[in-house]
């Protein structure tokens, strides 16, 4: 039986993937109204100003703030209506003093106006208003370039598209832009004992091929394009076989499964057999631990292991920053971190030289976030069903103590963010 002889650390393993991969991040040209969720591959430069011109913040009347100097409730200051602006209308003719518009949201002041009185500040008597205060100059106008000015840059290289920003972009006249290609990611599962087939895992006990799902949606919600290729046999022709031929139109293929040290888990003996030119098996982190990588050709092949929690957890810390990298994202193993104290001891357990990963359930007490640990067995889906995210022990250490604060990880697809 084969066996690890060397299990080599997160921050070594990933920086020997890194610099071993040689496929680059290619650039399309989209529209923008697709772009949600795309990353940028340039900065975006206004050539608009937004407003253009002073607009009016509020349903009123545009004014002259020096007519209402000395409008008070009981000398109220009266002004004639000299005609009507509606939302992006922009007038021509300059206000005279003692003069006024009527301007709706979104209007455009005209010369001579600085400040808009809102509607229910005056009386309305035929062509003329009453103020019964003072108003100053800007009250209630958004002035020329308040929210964008010409030659602004606006969003940088390797900005995550969000809703609000589809808006701004199509606002400024933007409507293609050059986001990064989302890279496409085989996905392949082996062993003889799964089935897709929801009827065989019933009635002839094989294992129902659930874990493909997962990765599937995994890849799909850190940006990439996730392909099934389908059950491979515990076959080491086959497996060979059928990773070449996936090298030859993936930028990254994962495999599920065949990852251990058993008889039958032969994924890690394919890929030898293919001369990579960097290849890890062995990390220290459990779970996770005989997950690894190969890169043949200058192209990641990611072995998961078969248990649910392992699986998840190379594909967190070996997969996921790879596609953030294609993406032009920087290649971190988490989409957001944050800190939060522990509501319990949360204890090492077995290989205490290896970096522990725990998930935990996020809860507010007393208005502070707090973690609650999920600990047990990695072939487990509750365990990360009833997770929010997850933290690190060191290796080394046995124990957090209750109210420690802890980094905490958020990963996209898993989080209940």
């Amino acid at each position: 039986m084969r066996r690890i002889e060397k299990y080599t650390s997160l921050e070594k393993a990933v920086k020997k993937l890194i610099s071993s991969i040689r496929i680059k991040s290619k650039v399309e040209v989209i529209q923008v109204s697709k772009a949600y969720g795309r990353v940028l591959a340039e900065d975006i430069v206004s050539e608009k100003t937004i407003p253009p011109h002073n607009m009016a913040h509020f349903d009123g009347f545009a004014v002259n703030s020096q007519d209402t100097a000395v409008a008070k409730p009981s000398k109220p200051v009266t002004l004639k209506i000299r005609g009507v602006i509606k939302a992006g209308e922009y007038v021509e003719a300059c206000l005279n003093r003692g003069e006024t518009y009527r301007i709706f949201t979104g209007g455009y002041l005209p010369k001579g106006a600085d400040a808009v009185v809102p509607q229910e500040a005056v009386e309305v008597r035929g062509e003329k208003i009453k103020i019964f205060s003072r108003f100053n100059p800007g009250e209630n106008v958004d002035f020329k370039g308040r929210d964008v000015k010409e030659g602004m840059t606006l969003l940088k290289k390797g900005h995550k598209i969000s809703a609000q920003d589809i808006g701004l972009l199509l606002r400024i006249s933007k409507h293609k832009i050059k986001v990064y290609v989302k890279p496409r990611i085989g996905i392949l599962s082996v062993g003889s004992e799964l089935t897709d087939d929801p009827d065989q895992a019933k009635d002839y006990g094989k294992i129902l091929n659930t874990h493909r799902f997962v990765i599937e949606k995994l890849v799909e919600a850190a940006g990439g394009i996730p392909e099934y290729l389908g059950l491979v046999p515990d076959d080491l022709r086959e497996i060979e076989f059928r990773l070449r031929e996936s090298l030859n139109i993936y930028d990254m293929v994962l495999t599920i499964g065949g990852a251990s040290v058993g008889d039958s888990d032969l994924v890690g003996k394919a890929l030898q057999r293919q001369n990579p030119e960097e290849m890890v098996q062995g990390l220290r982190v459990q779970p996770g631990r005989v997950g690894g990588f190969a890169v043949i050709g200058g192209k990641p092949v990611i072995m998961l292991p078969g248990h649910i929690l392992s699986t998840i957890s190379a594909y967190t810390f070996l997969a996921y920053p790879i596609i953030r990298m294609l993406q032009g994202l920087s290649p971190k193993p988490y989409s957001v971190v944050t800190e939060a104290k522990t509501s319990s001891p949360i204890r090492h357990g077995r290989f205490l030289g290896f970096k522990r990963m725990v998930w935990v359930k996020v809860v507010e007490i007393d208005g502070e976030p707090m973690i609650d640990a999920r600990i047990d067995s990695s072939s487990l889906y509750s365990v990360a069903v009833n997770s929010d995210a997850y933290i690190l022990i060191p290796e080394g250490v046995k124990e957090i103590q209750a109210g420690e604060k802890v980094k905490v990880y958020f990963i996209l697809g898993v989080s209940h963010l």
